[in-house]
């Protein structure tokens, strides 16, 4: 394990100021976070102090109360006393915000919280603005009435944008937290993120473009990550994706670019079938466009009790809409008239209605359904332009696991061509289980065909790391029919983060064992039966990772083969000198 983990991030930004917030590391304690707050914001150095600020103008003067991926509002301003709270509350007395995520949480926390944060967010969206700009009389001393100075139209508009500004803003956070907390979290605490920050940021670089004379930044990925088995390809691919969000955040993107998140792993058996595929795709689709379109449960639909309002009901009918061709039995049915009656609802029904009669015509071709799969593979586009989106940002983890021929009763099709048209529709960064499979894929097969080799970038995840690691000690495998032992050296894992965890995951196990060696032969106290389960945990381990590493050279041939001996004991043994352990 990486002693040195690095601290969590938060978000800040000056209060009352219309720009997009800064990411800075979350510190241990306050003073040590105003002073991140005034280098990251460009205070002066002489600055007396920072007030922080929640988003409801609560003053945060506890490092407790400061939680990872928060918005903090910086103010040089002395502290302001608030007797009355917004009506959308962090409430630490009874859970966090659905746009506080915590990157060591499990995915269990995240799924526990969601629905008590979401609806925390859908009351601030649905409330009143606290400010009011009515003229109303009272009396002066000599008993005349008078009207209250009003508010004059510039400051009426100023404080009007204000608040649009700071609505606009916690919107767009609580999309990117949620986003992020429900498809990029990391699951792997053994892989710090913050070994690969070059690599990131190489990656991130290469993916961004400015237009010849302008200022204007865009997207431009279109990348493939390779390596090994179980190299660490899905972590870095969410750890990746999660840097790609958080700088279209940063330019202010992300009403334009819609996220498209498939893990083709988790949806495999639904891959042998029309129906099963197509239910798969338009389930995620929706569940991803409620979470960057949440005016969706918002608004109640029509002829709907607002007080028995379901947040969910207009997704229910555009996901029920959609589902219909999963199995299309001829009879085209449109949006439900329950659906909102305002806009922009009533150009996205018309929108819908109009994509759901092209769906219909495809899927009542009586000799092949190429067109209904071209029109499937366009379908996250045309759905996000219906939302405002204007293009589209794949992340496709284990796309290999999807090279298969699908029957369809009318002809065969090739999922791997049909997710490169996806594909082609927007920018991505992929990964695969087999990067040899995955060049294969890349390839067309025909002139109908999308060519995604000579297009994408391909990056390998060896040698990933900022600082090569480094461990004080080596293993020597021994396995059954191979005479001599094999050593086994933290620099085999080839600076690949899925490796490295399961290396330090060994060495911690094998910490009794560690300790037993470097005691002197008097001091050696430690039960030889707590070291025998160690080493019996420890060669278990080594048996799953020893033969992805390795190969044995045929003494004959001279050709490098995989070993498929069982390994059946190990020595530990400290680098540089004789001192070993012997399992």
């Amino acid at each position: 394990m990486n002693p040195n983990r690095s601290a969590p991030f938060v978000f800040i930004q000056r209060r009352g100021k219309n720009e997009r917030p800064l990411r800075i590391p979350l510190e241990r304690t306050m003073p040590a976070l105003i002073e991140s707050c005034i280098s990251a914001l460009h205070y002066p150095d002489d600055t007396p102090t920072l007030t922080l600020y929640n988003e409801d103008g609560e003053q945060i003067s506890n490092i407790k109360n400061v939680l990872p991926d928060m918005l903090l509002l910086v103010s040089n301003a002395p502290p302001e006393n608030h007797d009355q709270k917004s009506r959308y509350s962090n409430r630490q007395n009874g859970g966090n915000s659905n746009h506080n995520w915590n990157d060591d949480s499990s995915s269990s926390d995240y799924e526990n919280d969601e629905n008590e944060a979401d609806d925390d967010f859908l009351d601030y969206l649905e409330s009143d603005d606290e400010t009011s700009f009515n003229t109303t009389n009272r009396k002066n001393n000599d008993g005349k009435s008078s009207k209250t100075i009003q508010m004059n139209g510039r400051e009426h508009r100023k404080q009007f944008r204000k608040i649009a500004v700071d609505r606009e803003n916690l919107i767009i956070h609580s999309i990117y937290s949620q986003y992020v907390g429900k498809y990029f979290h990391n699951n792997s605490s053994n892989i710090d993120s913050s070994n690969f920050s070059h690599f990131i940021q190489q990656i991130i670089t290469s993916g961004l473009y400015s237009a010849p004379g302008g200022s204007s930044v865009g997207l431009s990925f279109r990348t493939v990550l390779l390596g090994p088995p179980q190299s660490g390809k899905s972590t870095l691919l969410k750890i990746l994706s999660r840097e790609i969000y958080q700088q279209i955040y940063q330019l202010g993107e992300m009403r334009e670019t819609f996220m498209f998140t498939v893990d083709f792993r988790e949806i495999k058996n639904e891959l042998n079938a029309t129906a099963s595929l197509y239910r798969s795709l338009i389930n995620t689709l929706v569940d991803q466009i409620a979470i960057q379109y949440p005016l969706l449960k918002v608004l109640p639909p029509k002829d709907t009790n607002y007080r028995k309002f379901n947040k969910n009901a207009s997704l229910n009918f555009i996901r029920e809409f959609l589902l219909q061709f999963a199995e299309f039995n001829g009879k085209f049915e449109p949006l439900s008239s329950k659906f909102p009656h305002q806009e922009p609802f009533m150009t996205i029904s018309a929108s819908l209605n109009s994509l759901g009669a092209c769906l219909s015509e495809s899927a009542q071709d009586r000799k092949s359904l190429k067109g209904f799969f071209n029109d499937l593979a366009i379908l996250p586009l045309k759905i996000s332009q219906i939302f405002g989106f204007s293009k589209v940002h794949f992340t496709f983890d284990h796309v290999d696991e999807a090279d298969l021929d699908l029957n369809t009763g009318k002809g065969h099709i090739s999922l791997s061509s049909f997710i490169k048209l996806m594909l082609s529709t927007g920018t991505f960064v992929i990964s695969c289980s087999d990067e040899h499979h995955m060049y294969d894929i890349c390839e067309s097969v025909d002139n109908d065909d999308i060519d995604l080799k000579t297009s994408s970038s391909f990056v390998s995840c060896i040698d990933t790391f900022d600082e090569a690691p480094t461990c004080d000690f080596h293993f020597e495998l021994n396995f059954e029919d191979i005479p001599k032992p094999i050593i086994l050296q933290i620099e085999d894992c080839g600076g690949c983060g899925g490796y490295i965890s399961k290396w330090e995951r060994i060495m911690d196990i094998c910490h009794p064992v560690v300790q037993n060696m470097i005691q002197s032969p008097k001091k050696k106290n430690i039960e030889s039966r707590i070291i025998e389960k160690a080493k019996l945990k420890a060669i278990l381990l080594l048996r799953q990772l020893a033969p992805m590493l390795l190969a044995d050279q045929d003494p004959k041939t001279q050709v490098a083969e995989e070993i498929t001996s069982e390994l059946i004991s190990f020595e530990l043994v400290v680098n540089g000198n004789g001192d070993r352990s012997r399992k």
